[in-house]
């Protein structure tokens, strides 16, 4: 990616107990491994040293991000040590990830609960496949990764029929931030080398 400019975008995603959370800020600077940025809203002061976290920039689409863990914070700036490069991050009209997840899903209308395994996702849905079609098209999928989980609303685009279960084709519909955290850190975790971009 090109070279980042002062007070460009960025988003810090932590990993806290219950469910990550995302942190806006602008870049100040970056020496070796090493990125400064200064936040542009509240933040609060129980980071943990070496502390792993994601930072993302770009819009959707356009998005790189790099995986890293906390240095110091000090009067709203943080500094922050890359574990690698930046890498691209592609929406889901051009690249999905291949994963092998547990899930459970709920249909909203009729109230039913499946267990089933996610086995692509991108940052704007994922593909699960269950035993039976769920009733209506608007349900929740409850997904967790590296100990922690999220509730996502999803909508059914396709399903296609197997030998023995049925694959969901599903969009997510109207995320709250945390739950646009745990997505992007999910993409960005298991992105590397790992995308399969052929068409919907």
């Amino acid at each position: 990616m090109e070279p980042l400019s002062q007070g460009d975008a960025l988003i810090v995603v932590r990993h806290p107990a219950q469910m990550p959370t995302q942190h806006p800020a602008v870049f100040v600077r970056a020496e070796g491994s090493l990125i400064a940025v200064r936040f542009t809203g509240p933040v609060s002061d129980d980071w943990t040293h070496e502390e792993p976290v994601l930072i993302s920039t770009g819009s959707a689409g356009q998005r790189a991000v790099v995986n890293g863990s906390f240095v110091k914070l000090r009067d709203g700036f943080g500094v922050f040590r890359a574990a690698a490069a930046w890498r691209r991050v592609e929406s889901r009209q051009s690249a999905r990830i291949r994963v092998d997840l547990q899930a459970e899903v709920r249909s909203v209308l009729g109230q039913s609960r499946q267990e089933g395994r996610v086995v692509d996702v991108s940052l704007g849905g994922l593909a699960v496949r269950v035993p039976v079609k769920p009733g209506g098209r608007e349900i929740e999928v409850i997904v967790r990764f590296g100990g922690y989980g999220s509730s996502l609303p999803c909508r059914v685009v396709s399903v296609t029929n197997e030998d023995s279960a049925v694959l969901l084709h599903l969009e997510f519909q109207a995320l709250t931030p945390p739950q646009k955290a745990f997505i992007r850190n999910l993409v960005g975790t298991l992105g590397t080398g790992r995308e399969d971009r052929a068409a919907s």
